[in-house]
């Protein structure tokens, strides 16, 4: 029968198969998986898996649950959104000082006027009138001039609303802003940075350690210095050195990003002043319900700062502080006279995010969505498992039908060849090679191929010593057909329904062993499978912290391919060995 024929009648025998019908569904969907992968995924999240930039600027919570596991948990997270731009109010006010006009608007949105007003009063027992205290501020303005003291002063505030009513604290909060701060370069004029989280229950927290929120707040020394090292370390606002005469001083650039993660922060702040600035955050919290943190003492900043007053907060389950909060960032920025026209001062929120259950699957400890490196695994699973059992049952049917049908020293030579290599133990050896050679894919497919054949080849000599004894080969061999005409025209389409069968049997093996191999870290390192991903899930402590979304889906995903092939090579036994078949 000529192979075209093999071919039509094997598919009829397997739609008769009810588990291989399935199974070919199951194959069906797999590729649509594949195919349909820059649709319903994001191919550039695969492009730059192991680019930590790309996944600082999707700015995606960390370790977060699926958003649909919401449904089966009592106290769910928020699920991930942005705030929105309704809730983000910018205000920037701009004093120069060297015009009289602008020296007395400041003075009065300062409270500077009333002081003076009051003081008279308090003093002399006097009450200014207006042309008096015109007079008064003049002469202080001019002193000012005098003295080098006058510049300008600008003044922002960034204020994000935001409301939290889960079961759960946010998993993180992140802010993107494009700070543009004039190209200033620090040392000389002290500027300010304050960061504030205003709560549901009137409790401020300065996320600044050692200030609180400013009662005036232009008044400089209330705010955390802008050009201090060790502010801009903890706050991860992106600086630079230059030099100034013998001096190297700090200069934020102009267009820079700054991201600001809540529990990135936290982490700065557990090593910030051997600990205290931690405990300093957290103060006007720990003291209204009575418990003292120790420095280094292990706790949740997120829980603590979004949850009820409890001393449960510290260690145990406590209820979150449902309501509206606010999140205030100041800046008070100060400019030399010489410098005024220079600088342009604008800051820009990018983004702003409530960070929670995210996706499909969630993400892993670095913040990548797992839902396109699941989908995007699907490629090379097949890929590895069809490269790998086709070739390996290919040679292994084309080795084992000439062992068979030449039989002799020829058949002796081969055998003792396919022994040899049947007997080497192939997981040690493939461990080796990939440690020490190449950890590449390609590699690792081409020595599944080199080792997977031989096993098959033994039942194909098998097959093979018996079909050619009959009257058919025969035949050939009389009316002069050559050996090559006889093995792949007559021989080779009787041992091709054989060959499916092994093929699909063949696939899981290979799509476990790349699975193993990647768990053990020698996967190709530039590749995303799902052995990679349960290996990453390891080394990261999925287990420990409980991410069952980033273990289960991988996972599953290896378990369900490999059932699909085992599935289609159970029906081919079946329409190869006829005694398998129900009655």
């Amino acid at each position: 029968m000529p192979i075209s024929g093999s071919i039509k009648e094997f598919w009829y025998e397997i739609r008769s198969q009810k588990i291989g019908i399935l199974g070919l569904l199951l194959l069906m969907f797999l590729t649509a998986l594949v195919v349909l992968f820059p649709v319903i995924a994001n191919p550039a999240d695969i492009d730059n898996w192991y680019n930590n930039e790309y996944w600082q600027e999707r700015m995606l919570p960390k370790l977060a649950p699926p958003a649909w596991a919401n449904s089966f948990d009592p106290k769910p997270y928020p699920i991930t959104h942005d705030i929105p731009k309704k809730d983000i109010k910018l205000t920037i006010k701009k004093y120069n000082l060297i015009t009289f006009d602008g020296y007395i608007k400041y003075m009065n949105d300062t409270g500077k006027t009333q002081q003076i007003i009051q003081q008279y009063k308090e003093k002399y027992g006097i009450t200014l009138t207006r042309e008096q205290l015109q007079k008064i501020l003049q002469v202080l303005w001019q002193k000012s001039i005098k003295q080098g003291q006058v510049g300008e002063y600008v003044f922002v505030n960034l204020t994000y609303k935001f409301n939290i009513d889960s079961g759960k604290p946010p998993k993180d909060i992140a802010l993107r802003l494009r700070l543009n701060l004039g190209n200033i370069i620090y040392n000389d004029l002290k500027q300010g940075i304050g960061v504030y989280l205003k709560r549901p229950d009137n409790v401020i927290v300065s996320l600044i350690p050692g200030y609180d929120y400013p009662d005036n707040p232009y008044d400089i020394n209330e705010y955390a210095e802008l050009g201090n090292k060790e502010i801009l370390d903890l706050m991860k606002i992106p600086y630079t050195y230059v030099s100034v005469g013998n001096e190297t001083r700090i200069m934020i650039k102009n267009d820079t990003d700054w991201f600001f993660f809540f529990t990135e922060y936290s982490s700065s702040l557990r090593n910030f002043e051997e600990g205290l600035g931690l405990v300093s955050v957290l103060e006007p919290i720990t003291e209204k319900i009575g418990i003292k943190i120790l420095p280094g003492q292990a706790i949740d900043f997120m829980k603590i700062l979004f949850s009820k007053p409890s001393p449960e907060g510290v260690t145990g389950e406590v209820d979150v502080l449902k309501g509206t909060y606010e999140l205030e960032i100041l800046f008070l920025i100060r400019i030399k006279p010489n410098d005024i026209d220079k600088v342009n001062i604008t800051i820009t929120p990018i983004k702003a995010r409530i960070m929670g259950a995210y996706g499909l699957f969630g993400t892993d400890k670095d913040g990548r969505d797992l839902w396109p490196a699941l989908i995007y695994g699907v490629r090379w699973a097949l890929l590895i498992g069809l490269i790998t059992a086709f070739g390996s049952v290919m040679i292994g049917v084309i080795y084992g039908m000439t062992s068979g049908y030449f039989g002799g020293y020829v058949d002796v030579i081969m055998q003792r060849i396919a022994q040899v290599i049947y007997s080497l133990p192939v997981l040690p050896l493939l461990i080796l090679l990939a440690y020490f050679v190449s950890r590449s894919i390609w590699i690792l497919v081409t020595l599944l191929i080199a080792f997977g054949w031989v096993g098959l080849q033994f039942t194909v000599r098998s097959m093979v010593l018996q079909i050619r004894e009959q009257p058919y080969i025969e035949a050939a061999k009389a009316l002069g057909a050559s050996n090559a005409r006889i093995l792949f025209k007559y021989v080779f389409p009787q041992l091709l329904p054989y060959a499916f069968a092994s093929m699909a049997l063949s696939v899981p093996g290979a799509i476990l062993t790349e699975a193993g191999l990647s768990f053990l870290g020698l996967g190709d390192p530039a590749l995303v499978t799902w052995g990679k991903i349960l290996d990453e899930a390891h080394r990261g402590g999925a287990v420990l912290a409980n991410a069952w979304w980033w273990i289960l889906p991988p996972g599953l995903m290896i378990a369900v391919t490999a059932l699909t092939f085992v599935m289609i090579g159970m029906a081919l036994e079946k329409i190869v060995e006829p005694r398998l078949r129900t009655r």
